[in-house]
């Protein structure tokens, strides 16, 4: 392409302004005006007179275009141009609202302005900082197809770059072209066919757009990297500055013109772009062409026509020469590389000075020869007043002065030509001053000393032509004299002086001219590059920038994942440590819980002084100092360009990091579905989950930015605070730390509420913010609206959508925690309103896929339940129409709240379902929405029947209307990301809720802050004392887990009555001398059979039940449980056996002597019994007479056969205990006196123990100085030191061997002296007080008399089991029978079976209470309430002390000890009900009874059959037949033998007498068993093998009874040494544990 004929250039100046603008006025009416078929093209100028004149016109335009046309019938308003409204509001916004408005342009993938013309100084400008905070994602394809993601700040981002503009006028639409690249179905660029576009605009000329193609690393994609396109509007050959920036940066250039002519002025244009080594496309409008092609006219040229062609096609294939130009020339640009186009005209404008400065200097001269001159025209006219005199004589002085006069004129004349030119270098330098600051000033002095000059000049002439015209009449009045040639020879003299000087002038003046032809070019070049004025150039933003920077140079060449460790010390490790030891420390476990709890306070205490010596960082130091030194304006933008530099600094390691997961990801899947083939080992997988989770914790340790730093500032101030003593903090007062945030909060910052990275409140520091906050606006009142949601499901986008907020917004990492921002309500709305701001809290997204793993179900509940109690409104954020997370959340807060009884509610929720694209949804989900009304209201009666709470639907709770509170939003996007859209209908949905918001908020009322800030500390004190719901997904998790708990408790109950049963069977063996030795495996064989039984029902109930998908995550737990339960019982049974075999061996030898001794009395009986039958045949003897013969022998015989044998004494447990306590502290009067008041009894309910220490003074080094108070946390600790005594002695109780071998004053030394070591061994707080010895008396008296009633009780036992003369006094009564049966004749046969049913009873009564105590328990645990777990007996526990009648004191008494000591609490309370079950009516209990006396008979006549068979059938004696009966009976009735003589034995040979002896007796011994069995009432205590109370005992209370050590709440666990940690159904307020 050639183009020639270049077109010729005509400055045309006209004096007067309106004369310009009809001219040019007439030329865009007339279109196209023709010289010799030659266009000829108007142009305005630009100069700065100009300008003036143009911003009042535009003024004035402006004005015009909002009033009504005059003369419009109509009355319509002009129409504006909706660009030129965007460009009015962000022209008139200050840098922070244009920032946000570009920002959110760019978010609605619209355009964005690049470089704009000032409209009224016509300065380019470049908004850099609106696009600083732009940030875009995209995928990038290379060649192989591997995608890769990029997130880039746009600024920053190396792009190429595709230039439009057009040259001249067209009538094609360039802007739609443009988009129809980009995105066929978004219009990018506002162009000519949108509506509400008008023909006539004011401020878009000039204006250069630029938006970005982003790819989606698919197919479909137009180009495989991210492309940005710049679009200057309007004419480009009247914008030079932006045309020359934009092709210098440019990858590739497209030009629309109307057609190619060799004769248009333009085609300058043309030709500078066509022979530029950039690719240039020129798009011809008006001419068409045969070729449907873009066709190459070189090297990386082409044209293509558009007329007549479709639009598509014409995209299609422009974008395809695009993207070859592209990929052969891969030129990248940035944004912030525009930057550095000032730099070239700050260059230009030096040089312009410069060459000012010169023209400055001879300007200077000129004056001086200019004064001179006049100087010599001053002498000469004088001389022309004395030739006035002598005119004749001068006529040859007058030629010569014409002569003069005339080099006068012509001097003159040049003179003037050089001021002209002055004049006009004068206006040149004037438009060029106008727009450089330091110049404007010296070239403005410069012209008014030229216009001075040039005065002076024009006065020095006019007075030169008048002394001529004088001269002249003199010289025709006047003769010639001799005078006169006098002075006509000086007159000469002067005139050759004058035109020496004239000279000299006029070599100044050529050199004046030649450095103004000079600053003619620079100023010309000046034009070229017309200021670009970049926005970030004004002070307050450059001193924020510098203070930002002056930070980050702390972290050049640092690792960004260590840096926050490095320099943000306090938030790091030890805020998490003390996080995760605050939480603990309200979930104690260990077996001390004082000491653990005094250790974690200690470690508390110990991290907080970590972090005051770590202090503030020089880091943090140049942050707080920026804060507290910079203005308000400077404070906003260092917040941003910190904001700015630290996502910089992070960029990098950030995106490597999150291409690392991805990669790992990958493999990690790939893993998964190779493990499922080959069916390989977890190891590996295992593996590679551990690196994600390490990378997962860089990414996290990288992450930094501004909420980071006033997180720091936080800690630092809490760290304080935890101390008390801010003097020793190295960095001074602090107390500026809370204003300084305040201050941002109040600006409009989002301020941290929880630190989601340690998902813990901060109390003290947001209390000391809030407090600041209201100290400076007052304690407004608040709308407190929160949102709550499912990751990524849009929350923050809505809020920043509703209020124009900042909140973090992204997808997969997004808010981490909670924020929260105050919203000002305007003065017009809070006459409408009840509040002065509403308070945003944004919450981080719940089920994190980052979080699993990480107790997320935990925290996300518990999180769910803070933000919805704190706000008045909480928005239920729901991505779809399914709420069936969302659902399962609120279930979970409905039942926290219920429990959390003592923080009062009233919260309401808004469903909110997202991205749901029906418009009908609405209508068609009723039954939906009923559904979930139902399934609300079905888990708030589950959780509140579970929680005895009065709640009958879920709004009882929740405040929620199913019709009025459901919105369904239209999906944010129209199209897929990256290049999608918004919807235009989301926004009218956001809108509408805001309306509902607002209509709401007016009605309800609203919290001051001070009520925030209190709410605030409720909610969270509680949540951290709340453990145990939070650990479920639903509330109908946690009514499954309860019935598990029930079905658990039967299944142990089923293994505990069979070892019951086997314990019975094993003892009787033992004691009929069958087994003497026990091992573990037999009592395991003996409960497999139940075992096995327990593990079917197991399997079956978590196979089979309806909630079996719930049910699963307990299995594996609960199967342990079951186990551990198994294996305690056998344990314990073993035990117990091998102590009553040990006690059997121990009695083996005092057995035999009984033995013997019963022989000896057996025939001393038969001999007594066979004398008085002798003589009764000589006498008759009366019966009573013969048991008083018998009585008085019977004595005799006892102290005989006893004699040497030494007594059993009894015992005084009393005096012991008073004995050596008396010893210990030699005062016996002090013990006597103790015991005497009785006080003692209530040392462990007792409410104030201040009676028992002594406060020590407080010291100064040596010298005490005032006493101590006693406060209610020595209080705590002292009634903590009891309990914990009480429990010790009651297990050391238990472990002494009583019932075997007796009591021993020992025991009660050991007791003593246990206690002694506990008190001893207690540490008071501070050192403040010691115990007084009434103390130690007093809690020794109480566990001593406490172990005196279960030594008395075991001694008993001890006593029937060893003393002889016991033992005799209860055989008398058989040896009776034994001497009335010889008395009366009976055979040997019947005497023996009389011994046998004697035995036989004894037996079936022991068997008799043996199985009444199983019965007993039972019956009661089919009964509430011991029909469920420990969690319903202490359910009922606390019913019944609520509704407890009697003595005030005693009832007090009871919650006390309810309190302090539970465990003894509940066993009290089971004893209580056991006696109570044992005294009233039970027909049923006296029926099973007698059944089982029944039974028992049976099975007696049974095996006296068997024996009798087989004893005849073997020919056997009478031993033979008392060993096989005996044996028949042992898993029964346990040892039946009777200790007969050999002789006695020998004479029995009839087996049927004896059995029908048996029988016959056995009838009698049952008939006065049943007689004596009326009633439960009847039952000795003593005569329990296990009593019915301990054996419920042990199984409801052989379980955790740890205490919450601050309310006091026991742990639920039903593991006695549980391995988890402790928790807790209920906490109780804090004023029980004082």
């Amino acid at each position: 392409m050639e183009i020639t004929n270049s077109p010729r250039t005509v400055i045309m100046k006209f004096l007067n302004y309106k004369d310009k603008e009809a001219v040019l006025k007439a030329a865009k009416v007339k279109e196209q005006i023709l010289y010799k078929n030659q266009p000829v093209r108007f142009y305005q100028d630009l100069a700065a007179g100009v300008h003036r004149r143009r911003k009042e016109f535009d003024g004035v335009r402006l004005k015009k275009l909002k009033q009504v046309k005059a003369g419009n019938k109509e009355n319509k308003l002009t129409q504006v141009h909706p660009m030129d409204v965007q460009m009015a509001v962000f022209y008139c916004s200050d840098n922070f609202l244009q920032q946000i408005m570009v920002t959110k342009l760019s978010q609605c993938q619209y355009a964005v302005p690049l470089l704009l013309p000032n409209p009224l100084t016509g300065d380019i400008e470049f908004p850099l900082w609106t696009i600083r905070q732009i940030s875009k994602y995209w995928k990038t394809t290379d060649a192989s197809g591997k995608v890769t993601s990029k997130t880039l700040p746009m600024y920053k981002a190396q792009t190429p770059m595709v230039a439009f503009f057009r040259i001249g006028s067209i009538f094609s639409s360039k802007s739609q072209l443009m988009n129809r690249l980009i995105n066929e179905k978004h219009d990018t660029f506002f162009h000519r066919d949108c509506p509400g576009s008008s023909r006539e605009r004011l401020l878009m000329d000039g204006v250069v757009e630029i938006a970005w193609y982003l790819p989606s690393g698919k197919s479909t994609d137009h180009f495989s990297d991210c492309v940005a396109f710049c679009n200057l509007h309007g004419d480009s050959s009247i914008n030079e500055t932006q045309i020359k920036i934009l092709t210098e940066m440019s990858s590739v250039n497209v030009a629309l013109l109307p057609r190619l002519d060799e004769n248009d002025n333009n085609m300058v244009i043309v030709q500078e772009l066509f022979e530029s080594s950039k690719p240039l496309i020129v798009a011809l409008t008006d001419e068409e062409d045969d070729s449907e092609d873009v066709c190459e006219i070189g090297e990386g040229k082409y044209r293509v026509s558009l007329k007549g062609r479709n639009q598509s096609d014409v995209s299609v294939a422009l974008r395809e020469v695009i993207k070859n130009c592209l990929s052969e020339q891969p030129v990248t640009f940035s944004v912030e590389k525009i930057a550095e186009h000032p730099e070239k005209t700050e260059e230009h404008t030096e040089k312009t000075e410069e060459d000012t400065e010169k023209t400055e200097e001879h300007t200077e001269k000129t004056e001086q020869h200019t004064e001179e001159t006049e100087e010599h025209t001053e002498e000469t006219e004088e001389h022309t007043e004395k030739t006035e005199e002598h005119t004749e004589k001068t006529e040859e002085d007058t030629e010569k002065t014409e002569e003069h006069t005339e080099k006068t004129e012509q001097h003159t004349e040049e003179t003037e030509e050089h001021t002209e030119e002055t004049e006009e270098h004068t206006e040149e330098t004037e438009e060029h001053t106008e727009k450089t600051k330091e110049h404007t000033e010296k070239t403005d002095k410069n012209t008014e000393k030229t216009e001075e000059q040039t005065e002076k000049t024009e006065e020095h002439t006019d007075e030169t032509k008048e002394h001529t015209e004088k001269t002249e009449e003199h010289t025709e009045k006047t003769e010639h004299t001799e005078e006169t040639k006098e002075h006509t020879e000086k007159t000469e003299e002067h005139i050759e002086k004058t035109e020496e000087h004239t000279e000299k002038t006029e070599e100044h003046t050529e050199k004046t001219e030649e450095h103004t032809e000079k600053t003619e070019e620079h100023t010309e070049k000046t034009k070229e590059h017309r200021e670009l004025k970049v926005d970030e150039n004004i002070e307050a933003c450059q001193n924020a920038k510098e203070a930002a920077q002056g930070m980050m140079r702390f972290l050049e060449r640092e690792d960004p994942s260590t840096v926050k460790e490095k320099y943000l010390p306090c938030q790091g490790k030890l805020w998490h440590d003390w996080s995760q030891k605050n939480k603990d420390l309200r979930r104690l476990k260990s077996e001390n819980i004082e000491s653990e709890k005094s250790e974690k306070e200690k470690e508390l205490r110990e991290i907080r002084k970590k972090q005051l010596d770590h202090g503030f960082s020089d880091f943090m130091g140049l942050f707080l100092g920026g804060l507290r030194s910079l203005s308000d304006s400077e404070k906003m933008y260092f917040l941003k360009w910190t904001t700015i530099l630290l996502d910089d600094f992070t960029l990098d390691i950030l995106s490597n990091i999150l291409q690392e997961y991805d990669q790992k990801w990958s493999e990690m899947l790939a893993l998964q579905r190779t493990h499922k083939k080959e069916n390989e080992t977890l190891q590996k997988m295992k593996t590679e989950q551990q690196n994600l989770e390490k990378i997962s914790n860089k990414l996290n340790a990288a992450t930094f930015g501004l909420e980071h730093i006033l997180r720091e500032m936080g800690q630092i101030y809490e760290a304080s605070v935890s101390e008390r003593r801010e003097d020793r903090v190295k960095d001074g007062d602090l107390t500026y730390l809370p204003e300084l945030a305040a201050e941002l909060m109040i600006s409009g910052h989002p301020m941290e509420l929880m630190d989601g990275d340690a998902a813990h409140v901060p109390l003290v520091w947001v209390s000391a913010v809030l407090d600041k906050v209201i100290r400076k606006l007052g304690d407004q009142r608040v709308f407190v609206l929160s949102v709550l949601g499912i990751q990524s499901s849009g929350k923050s986008t809505m809020l920043n959508a509703m209020f124009g907020l900042q909140f973090a917004v992204s997808a997969g990492r997004c808010t981490r925690g909670a924020f929260m921002q105050l919203v000002k309500v305007s003065d017009e709305m809070k006459g409408e309103l009840k509040f002065d701001y509403i308070l945003v809290v944004d919450t981080e997204g719940l089920r994190a896929l980052e979080l699993a793993g990480k107790d997320t179900l935990h925290h996300d509940n518990e999180l769910a339940t803070f933000v919805v109690g704190l706000g008045n409104m909480t928005l239920i954020n729901i991505f779809g129409e399914n709420p069936s997370e969302m659902q399962d959340i609120l279930q979970i807060v409905v039942q926290a709240f219920m429990r959390m009884k003592q923080v009062r509610l009233n919260p309401s929720c808004v469903f909110v379902h997202q991205n749901v694209t029906d418009v009908a949804a609405g209508e068609k989900n009723m039954e939906g929405r009923r559904r979930l009304q139902d399934r609300l209201d079905e888990m708030t009666k589950l959780a509140a029947k579970d929680e005895v709470y009065d709640a009958e639907c879920f709004s009882d709770i929740i405040a929620f209307d199913v019709q009025k509170d459901v919105k369904y939003f239209s999906q944010l996007w129209e199209g897929s990301p990256p290049m999608a859209p918004p919807n235009p209908r989301y926004s009218e949905n956001v809108q509408e809720l805001k309306r509902d918001i607002v209509s709401r908020a007016s009605e309800t009322n609203c919290m001051k802050l001070s009520q925030f800030q209190q709410r605030v500390k409720d909610l969270w004190e509680a949540l951290l004392n709340e453990n145990f719901v939070f650990s479920f997904r639903n509330t109908l998790e946690i009514s499954v887990y309860r019935k598990l708990e029930e079905e658990y408790e039967k299944w142990t109950w089923s293994l505990r009555s069979t070892m019951l049963s086997t314990e019975d069977k094993m003892l009787n063996r033992i004691s009929s001398g069958k087994l003497e030795a026990v091992e573990k495996q037999e009592l395991v064989r003996e409960i497999s059979e139940t075992l096995q039984k327990v593990q079917t029902s197991f399997k079956v109930y978590f196979e089979e039940d309806s909630e079996k998908e719930t049910l699963i995550q307990w299995k594996s737990r609960f199967e342990k449980q079951i186990q551990q339960v198994h294996d305690d019982l056998v344990d314990e049974a073993k035990r117990k056996l091998d102590e009553n075999i040990k006690q059997k061996s121990i009695r083996k030898d005092l057995d035999e002597q009984l033995k013997n001794h019963e022989n000896t009395l057996f025939e001393k009986s038969k001999e007594l019994a066979l004398k008085f039958k002798d003589q009764s045949e000589n006498k008759k003897q009366n019966l009573g007479d013969l048991k008083a013969e018998f009585d008085s022998v019977w004595g005799q015989w006892v102290s005989e056969l006893t004699n040497g044998v030494p007594k059993i004494k009894d015992i005084n447990i009393s005096n012991d205990v008073i004995n050596i306590l008396g010893g210990m502290f030699s005062e016996y009067g002090v013990v006597l006196d103790q015991k005497k008041r009785a006080e003692y009894r209530k040392i462990h309910i007792v409410a104030d123990y201040s009676s028992y220490v002594s406060m020590k003074r407080f010291r100064w080094g040596a010298l005490p100085l005032w006493k101590q108070s006693f406060n209610p946390e020595d209080q705590i600790s002292i009634r903590e030191l009891i309990s914990k005594v009480i429990q010790q002695t009651t297990e050391k109780v238990n472990s002494f061997p009583v019932s075997v071998q007796g009591y021993s004053s020992g025991y009660i030394q050991q007791i003593v002296r246990d206690v002694k070591q506990r008190v001893q061994e207690f540490k008071p707080r501070d050192d403040c007080f010691e115990f007084k010895k009434e103390f130690f008396v007093d809690l020794s008296l109480y566990v001593c008399e406490q172990a005196e009633k279960h030594f008395v009780e075991l001694y008993m036992k001890y006593r029937e089991a060893n003393d002889p003369l016991l033992h005799f006094k209860k055989k008398k009564a058989e040896y009776l029978k034994v001497f009335m049966n010889y008395y009366q004749g009976a055979t040997y046969a019947a005497v023996l079976g009389d011994q046998i049913c004697v035995k036989l009873k004894e037996t079936i009564l022991q068997s008799v209470y043996n199985m009444t105590a199983k019965f007993i328990c039972e019956q009661m645990r089919g009964k509430p309430p011991f029909n469920g777990n420990r969690g319903d007996l202490e359910k009922h526990i606390l019913k019944s002390l609520a509704e407890q009648e009697g003595d005030k004191e005693e009832k007090f008494n009871n919650f006390l000890t309810y309190m302090y000591l539970p465990r003894a609490y509940f066993e009290k309370i089971i004893r209580d009900r056991v006696r109570q079950y044992m005294a009233a009516e039970n027909p049923q209990a006296v029926s099973v009874i007698i059944e089982h006396i029944d039974h028992k008979q049976r099975i007696i006549i049974s095996a006296a059959e068997k024996a009798k068979d087989e004893v005849k059938s073997a020919k056997g004696d009478v031993n033979k037949w008392l060993e096989i009966f005996s044996n028949s009976l042992v898993d029964e009735l346990g040892d039946t033998k009777v200790n007969l003589s050999d002789k006695v034995t020998k004479d029995v040979t009839d087996y049927d007498v004896l059995v029908d002896v048996i029988k016959k007796e056995l009838l009698i011994v049952v008939k006065e068993l049943k007689r004596s069995f009326c009633q439960l009432s009847d039952l000795r205590k003593e005569m329990f093998r296990e009593k019915p109370e301990e054996i419920l005992i042990k199984h409801f209370c052989r379980c955790c009874w740890k205490q919450c050590p601050f309310c006091g709440a026991v742990c639920t666990n039903s593991q006695e040494n549980h391995t988890e940690k402790h928790q807790a159904v209920f906490h109780r307020s804090g004023a029980c544990k004082t």
